[in-house]
């Protein structure tokens, strides 16, 4: 896995905050755009996503939770305009999960992931601390 920090971002979407590009190994597998309209398989997106999944850009996952910590008091910002949460097929990595949520507060794509039930977990967006919930709420189990 590798992600990609860009300090002021280009994406109209968004504005000029910071926001994150993960790689595509992350995506589960049950997700209905996956191959099938996933905005970031094509276009403008998809060239920059293939530089993260190859590895010739992007960060280890250690270092770029260093970078979101290192985020001033405060500051919003995107995690995944591309990729999906830490982890493999539908399932969440809840250890690399909660390295994540320790820094600031940030606005998360989710897609379809399987929780620690075995159950589907919710699509759409959520915040980063929604995800530190989910990490607490594994861990207890």
């Amino acid at each position: 896995m590798r992600v990609h920090f860009c300090e002021k971002s280009r994406n109209s979407k968004t504005g000029p905050i910071p926001l994150s590009t993960t790689s595509s190994d992350t995506c589960p597998q049950a997700c209905p755009f996956r191959g099938n309209g996933c905005y970031a398989e094509s276009g403008p997106l998809a060239l920059h996503w293939r530089e993260v999944n190859n590895g010739t850009r992007g960060d280890t996952w250690p270092e770029f939770c260093a970078k979101v910590e290192a985020l001033p008091a405060g500051q919003l910002w995107r995690h995944n305009q591309a990729g999906d949460l830490p982890g493999k097929g539908d399932s969440i990595d809840v250890w690399e999960l909660g390295s994540l949520v320790k820094g600031e507060p940030g606005q998360a794509r989710l897609h379809l992931h399987t929780q620690a039930d075995g159950t589907a977990g919710e699509s759409g967006r959520g915040r980063a601390r929604e995800c530190g919930r989910l990490y607490h709420q594994c861990l207890s189990q």
